[in-house]
């Protein structure tokens, strides 16, 4: 039960980052802050982990599952640009969360910018939830 509060502190975030028509210096900010929550949610999370048993699979830190050189997960990246965006070359990584694997998977929050179809740029955020041993998203939810 406490990981579950570990993954409402990373929707918190996202949902903090969700604002519209930031600026490049607030967008760097909220990608400041992003990264300094998952720092702290990992590092809070490691101590409250129980002692694995011998006799269970070992559990993923969900870390492997960050691929790109931005600190994003790429699977992620181009459902977003596929199924989300009106003009997907807009868009702009902004934070990503990742929490250790739970109940067989691993919870992913990304916040990004991108051009809406009025020509604006706003904000998202997605959250997605992955397998474990691929990285691969199976379910893909959107805040708006």
């Amino acid at each position: 039960m406490k990981k579950l509060t570990g993954i409402s502190i990373a929707i918190a975030v996202a949902l903090s980052l969700a604002g519209c028509s930031k600026t490049p210096q607030q967008i760097a900010e909220d990608r400041a802050e992003v990264q300094q929550k998952a720092e702290q949610l990992r590092n809070k999370e490691s101590v409250e982990q129980p002692a694995a048993e011998a006799n269970t699979e070992p559990k993923h830190s969900g870390s492997h599952c960050i691929n790109g050189p931005d600190g994003t997960n790429r699977q992620v990246v181009k459902y977003i640009k596929l199924h989300y965006l009106t003009v997907p070359e807009s868009f702009e990584h902004t934070g990503t969360v990742v929490t250790p694997e739970e109940n067989g998977m691993i919870a992913l929050v990304m916040s990004f910018t991108a051009q809406n179809q009025y020509g604006g740029t706003s904000s998202d955020t997605i959250m997605a939830s992955l397998d474990p041993k691929t990285c691969e998203p199976t379910y893909v939810f959107q805040y708006r």
